[in-house]
């Protein structure tokens, strides 16, 4: 669903539209507090091209031992090849994440049912401009 309006999601065919997601700038996530934090989609290597578009960023499972840390499912639009991605510390020590590690995974979506509503309502460094 994208504001109120229920639309099925699903990814663009073709080459491939899933890469790898991770923090841009190492950042230390204080005792139960919530950040908002860049993440930068990682290259596969050469010829390889990012997906483009919005689509849903999806956390990994368990962040290697920071299994405290929750992170939420975002639709973005990767303007620069970067999202917003939040991060909430549910434990008493704060946590650092270091630049680069990776945090999940971006899947472009084909959003032509979104219609209209889709610029107003994604997030994203530069989305609905």
């Amino acid at each position: 669903m994208v504001g109120n309006t229920p639309t099925s999601m699903q990814a663009h065919r073709g080459t491939s539209s899933v890469c790898r997601v991770s923090v841009a700038e190492t950042v230390s996530i204080p005792a139960r507090h919530e950040l908002i934090v860049t993440a930068k989609l990682q290259s596969k290597g050469r010829g390889f091209q990012h997906p483009v578009g919005i689509g849903i960023f999806e956390p990994k499972q368990r962040h290697g031992g920071a299994s405290d840390i929750l992170m939420a499912r975002v639709v973005a639009d990767p303007a620069h090849k970067q999202i917003p991605v939040r991060l909430i510390n549910l434990s008493s020590d704060n946590v650092v994440l270091y630049k680069n590690t990776n945090i999940g995974t971006f899947t472009a979506v084909d959003h032509s049912d979104v219609g209209s509503e889709k610029k107003k309502d994604t997030v994203g460094f530069g989305a609905g401009r």
